[in-house]
């Protein structure tokens, strides 16, 4: 009985250390891809291996959806399709245990989009004695639809540098005028689309410089889909000839005006040789209304004067009369007692 005991430790003791030996290195196998993609593009998907041993070569079977996407190409090692992909690589020479395999897809059907290790993972280190653990990691990615593409090829603003826009700008209208005057050779437009997803050209049909007359700038705008709107700018140019005819009609009114206002006379103190001078007599001027008014002041001002001076004299009568009358009436008094 005894002797059954030590020959089962012996023999789990071995297990234990041959498991040891057996997985003793680790690797990693991981597929890799964007995050997300879209119907009708194409997209890569890359396996990764990284293993601390030396490997020379990898067995394993990839299964995903083909309703999704397509399977067009991969590196060599790799073939198969409709769902299911055999990794076959064998015979090849690595050192530091780092490799990456690429697959190429086409994607059909918005969804999510799932790569799956369908086997395990055989890796086959370049010591045969020496057995590898591997951790492996699916693949998950977005599949969506396009964006539909607009049709908008509408503007919302039109600037002019040098000149009036006529009408005023509205998406509506698509004609305009612009006047200028002689001088000017050329006009700066601006435009803003009405999608971002646009773009416009301008044609000017006169060339770097504006001509008398009505010159033309064509705006032609298109839409992501591929649909245009065409705008037209006229620009009307002033003949510089009646520009200078203005500017001559101006200075003529000038002229005119000032011939109008008349000359300023001027005497002279000395008179040509035989000519007589004029003596002139001198006369006073009459009085007028000023010196009566200032008469009038005068006046006024002594008759008030003596106002106050006749009132002290009777103020000072009134009072010696009445002192006179109180000394009579004391004295009286005394004369009575």
């Amino acid at each position: 009985m005894k002797k059954n005991i030590i020959i089962i430790f012996v023999l789990v003791f071995s297990l234990l250390l041959g498991g040891e030996k057996a997985f003793a290195s680790s690797a990693s196998v991981v597929l890799k891809g964007a995050n997300k993609t879209i119907v009708g593009e194409k997209f890569d998907v890359t396996l990764e291996i990284d293993s601390e041993e030396s490997l020379s070569g990898v067995e394993t079977y990839l299964s995903y959806d083909d309703s999704m996407a397509e399977f067009l190409s991969a590196d060599e090692g790799i073939a198969g399709g409709k769902g299911l992909l055999r990794v076959n690589i064998k015979n090849f020479e690595d050192v530091d245990g780092k490799l990456k395999y690429k697959m190429t897809f086409l994607a059909k059907l918005s969804g999510n989009f799932t790569m799956t290790f369908s086997d395990d993972v055989h890796l086959y280190a370049v010591n045969p004695d020496n057995e590898i653990s591997v951790a492996t990691n699916d693949l998950e990615m977005r599949i969506k639809n396009p964006r539909k593409a607009s049709s908008d090829s509408s503007l919302i603003g039109i600037k002019v540098a040098g000149g009036v826009l006529t009408p005023k700008f509205s998406p509506s209208v698509l004609d305009y005028k612009v006047n200028v005057g002689g001088g000017v050779d050329d006009i700066t437009v601006g435009v803003t689309t009405a999608d971002k997803g646009a773009n416009y050209s301008l044609v000017k049909d006169y060339g770097d410089k504006l001509r008398s007359g009505e010159n033309n700038i064509y705006i032609i705008v298109k839409a992501e889909d591929g649909s245009k709107t065409n705008y037209n700018i006229v620009v009307i140019k002033e003949n510089e000839a009646s520009e200078e005819t203005k500017d001559t009609a101006k200075d003529t009114k000038s002229s005119a005006k000032q011939e109008e206002e008349p000359p300023i006379e001027t005497s002279s103190d000395t008179g040509s040789k035989g000519s007589t001078e004029e003596e002139h007599e001198y006369v006073p001027d009459a009085p007028g209304e000023e010196a009566t008014e200032e008469t009038d002041n005068n006046d006024s001002k002594q008759m008030v004067i003596y106002v106050i001076i006749s009132a002290i004299v009777i103020l000072g009568i009134m009072l010696m009369l009445g002192l006179v009358l109180y000394m009579k009436n004391k004295r009286n008094e005394e004369d009575e007692e």
